[in-house]
């Protein structure tokens, strides 16, 4: 808060100074914070005031759900609405379902008319012989023989190994 000194006129802040910080002078007797601590003081006996009652409120609607036994009534609001959405959800689902197996038919009948009146067509078909264009003869090619001499063969040993009895 901030208040006027009484003799000098110098603006303090009571939440930082105790006295007056340009002439040392005391503002606890001065009207502004002698009328602000009566406000301050309404306002926390209103406070506390208002906290009792709410409790008070509370203990009574306690006691209410407790002797009537009923459950949260904000539960039962939005309870209802979801039950009527999957109530909706269940019939469109059906209704969607007796359409695709109605459909089904439908179409399993028309399918079968059109293979009706294809089978009623008659096709003919004639087989003509396609030319051949001419290909050229291909010419002989004379592949030379290959022949592989080994002139020497390197000699790998091996141990002989023996394995005991037993």
């Amino acid at each position: 808060m901030h208040i006027f000194c009484d003799y000098c006129g110098a603006r303090i802040d009571t939440d930082v100074h105790k006295t007056c910080p340009n002439c040392g002078g005391s503002y606890s007797n001065d009207r502004e914070v002698l009328d602000e601590k009566v406000r301050l003081d309404k306002i926390g006996e209103l406070d506390i005031e208002k906290k009792r009652l709410e409790l008070e409120r509370m203990k009574i609607e306690n006691e209410k759900l407790r002797k009537g036994g009923k459950a949260n009534t904000a539960a039962k609001g939005c309870l209802i609405p979801l039950v009527v959405f999957l109530c909706f959800l269940g019939v469109l689902f059906i209704v969607i379902m007796v359409i695709a197996l109605s459909d089904t038919g439908e179409n399993d009948r028309k399918a079968q008319e059109t293979l009706h009146r294809i089978s009623d067509l008659t096709y003919s078909f004639s087989m003509e012989p396609v030319p051949v264009p001419d290909v050229p003869d291909i010419p002989d090619i004379e592949i030379p023989d290959i022949s592989v001499t080994v002139t020497s063969v390197p000699v790998v040993t091996v141990p002989d190994i023996s394995v005991p009895e037993m």
